[in-house]
């Protein structure tokens, strides 16, 4: 009796297999090289980690081997040969087409953890981003955990509920106002409201229950002016501070929709805003608002809007509705503070070029009768940061802020500050706050359909700056209004710095900068495992589950391939996919995706001969694709699951020419 066969590992049981060598177990790639060239063995992408219990053996290392051969219909296939076991097993996929994902690849049971879709949930999670600088969900869209009754302990039993992702107040409902567990002193608040049927109500903050029976505190309105018809009562209208200062140049949603509001708080400065748009800005040591707070009904509280405090929704009575209610808490977010001008001195800094560096009556001043390009920069390097700070051009003349910025030719005459520059830009094209690469790659992201960015700049005056650099995102606001928004892998790291632009009597002033440091993030090599003609790629902490992430990696000309983007386990992604734009294709029907062809007709422009560079970074809701630092696409509706498996696949037939595979760290 012969004894039975032994049963081939998992990794090979969807497939036809024979035996076409066998490879001592151990037997590896070079490290830190995904795809090497063999003489006689075709392409072998190499890995770092078996399959023990998912397909692999344990001890030895499985790669894809791929070569050409004759088939009998006449033209040339692609064979791909999955080494797992110390056994080859051969399958022949088909003559790819360009533009489309052969139906012969299945990501089939090759890895041990399974692999599920995630939902989409009521609302979208925050992106790692996000998370990383501080912000948080202080409702879910499903349970009122962290809310209790302003007058008791737990949260009310009657009158409000949760339904469609919103935390809802029924009309005549009763249940009081309700407060968040946590108190909260220096933040910013993102929520969504409606407000039913002339309904009234308001979120109220730094709600210091110690003092006051009643939920007292700073109030943002919610209010349909026009069905409540108090259009003209603008101390108690929609958006303002309630009964103290009033708001200005807002535009309230139609009735019945959702209207998006933020309030911000820091120390003694607080903003409400409307709709995309700053409605008022006051400071608590002002003249402004120490004369609105004796007037009012608050006048007898001298400690009132200051402190921490809770986060309270007003029971006033009618419907409403408050949903996407997200904060950052600036008290207790990641990172730490950096002293950049302290006691108005510049040992933080150095300076490069002709112009003159000076502390000036609580600022940095920097002027220039002539030269050339000059900056004022960090003796240090920062990668992660939001960085904050007045500026005031007092000549006219251009200048900008540097950020992850570094010298070329450093140390000699031709030395040269380069890298990404916030613009400060006080002529008639007003485009401040927009991102330009300077002394290499020009604009990245202007405001040439920024019609709000173009306006936030004031010319004489001081206007804040705000700039975020978190990994490949790069976002940056004048006066609270967003102006620059740029995904980008070229530089993670470098100096920050305040440039005076070349040219006669330039002269620029910056004062109170803040740097939150968050942090620096390397990239680190990553390996994949084979299945079944291609590649699925691994985290660095070794899991097949990606959700928000950004890669590099290198690519030969020559050789098409194609990027399987959150793809679940088990599916094949058939057909060419809906072109959503060039490079992005969209696959529907049973198993959903996404692939990105590198290769796309409108893409190759950007190619080289030889060796390219790509960089893939995706967060969310987002994806942009770079090839040659160039920007291919930047898309930010993907739809369907926030995670999934990263997966190559070779679209010719030369196989993969692929090295250098690397994924974005953690900041630490």
């Amino acid at each position: 009796m012969q004894p039975e066969p032994e049963r081939p590992p998992a990794c090979l049981r969807h497939l036809r297999h024979r035996v076409r060598r066998r490879i001592p177990h151990g037997e590896t790639a070079r490290p830190g090289r995904l795809v090497e060239r063999h003489a006689g063995r075709g392409l072998d992408l190499g890995t770092t980690g078996s399959l023990s219990g998912g397909g692999g053996s344990g001890r030895g290392k499985p790669r894809i081997e791929s070569e050409r051969r004759a088939r009998t219909r006449g033209h040339a296939g692609h064979l791909c040969r999955l080494y797992c076991s110390g056994e080859w097993a051969t399958r022949s996929p088909g003559r790819p087409r360009h533009g489309s994902m052969n139906s012969g690849y299945l990501l089939g049971p090759v890895l041990a953890t399974a692999l599920l879709s995630t939902p989409q949930e009521l609302s979208d999670p925050l992106t790692s981003l996000e998370v990383e600088t501080g912000w948080q969900r202080i409702f879910d869209g499903r349970h009122p955990e962290g809310w209790r009754s302003f007058a008791g302990d737990s949260f009310p039993k009657e009158g409000w509920t949760t339904s469609d992702g919103a935390l809802v107040h029924a009309a005549g409902g009763g249940g009081g106002d309700i407060v968040t567990n946590a108190t909260y002193g220096d933040f910013e608040l993102e929520f969504e409201w409606r407000a039913v049927d002339a309904a009234n109500s308001g979120v109220k903050y730094r709600v210091a229950q110690s003092r006051q029976p009643a939920m007292l505190g700073p109030e943002y309105q919610v209010l349909d002016d026009l069905e409540a018809r108090e259009a003209g009562d603008t101390l108690h209208a929609a958006g303002a501070l309630y009964d103290l200062v009033a708001p200005a140049g807002k535009q309230l949603a139609p009735a019945g929709d959702f209207n998006t509001a933020r309030i911000v708080a820091r120390g003694s400065h607080i903003e409400h805003w409307l709709n995309g748009t700053r409605i008022l800005s006051v400071d608590l040591d002002s003249e402004e608002w120490l004369e609105a707070l004796t007037r009012s009904k608050f006048a007898g509280d001298p400690a009132f809007a200051t402190g921490a405090g809770h986060i309270g929704l007003q029971d006033h009575g009618g419907e409403v509705w408050f949903r996407n209610l997200r904060l950052r808490d600036w008290d207790r977010s990641p990172g730490r503070d950096v002293e950049l001008f302290k006691n108005d001195d510049l040992d933080a800094w150095r300076s490069i070029g002709d112009a003159v560096y000076r502390p000036f009556e609580g600022s940095i001043l920097g002027e220039v009768g002539g030269g050339g390009q000059s900056f004022l920069i960090t003796k240090r390097t920062f990668g992660d940061f939001v960085f904050e700070v007045d500026v005031k051009p007092e000549l006219p003349g251009n200048s900008g802020i540097q950020v992850r910025s570094h010298i070329r030719n450093p140390g000699t005459r031709k030395q040269r500050l380069y890298g990404y520059q916030i613009e400060i830009d006080s002529s008639e094209r007003a485009w401040s706050g927009g991102l330009y690469d300077e002394a290499r790659r020009g604009w990245l992201d202007n405001l040439e359909d920024n019609e709000a960015g173009r306006a936030a700049f004031a010319t004489n005056d001081w206007n804040r700056y705000r700039i975020e650099c978190l990994g490949p995102s790069i976002r940056a606001w004048v006066n609270g209004i967003p102006t620059a928004d740029y995904m980008d892998c070229m530089d993670m790291e470098g100096v920050i710095g305040l440039q005076v632009h070349s040219g006669n009597n330039t002269r620029v002033l910056w004062r109170n900068l803040r740097l939150r440091d968050l942090g620096t993030r390397a990239w680190n090599d990553i390996s994949h495992v084979p299945a079944s003609g291609v590649a699925v790629l691994l985290s660095d902490s070794k899991v097949e589950v990606w959700g928000d992430f950004a890669i590099r990696m290198r690519f030969e000309g020559s050789s098409p391939f194609r990027l399987g983007l959150r793809v679940r386990r088990g599916a094949r992604l058939g057909g060419e996919g809906e072109r959503l734009v060039p490079g992005l294709y969209l696959h529907e029907g049973k198993n959903p995706g996404w692939s990105i062809d590198p290769f796309d007709p409108a893409l190759l422009p950007l190619h080289k001969d030889g060796w390219n560079e790509l960089s893939l970074a995706c967060y969310g809701r987002r994806a942009a694709l770079q090839i040659n630092d160039r920007q291919a696409f930047d898309f930010r509706e993907l739809e369907g699951a926030l995670e999934g498996m990263l997966v190559l696949w070779p679209e010719g037939e030369e196989g993969l020419a692929i090295e250098r595979l690397q994924a974005l760290g953690e900041p630490e």
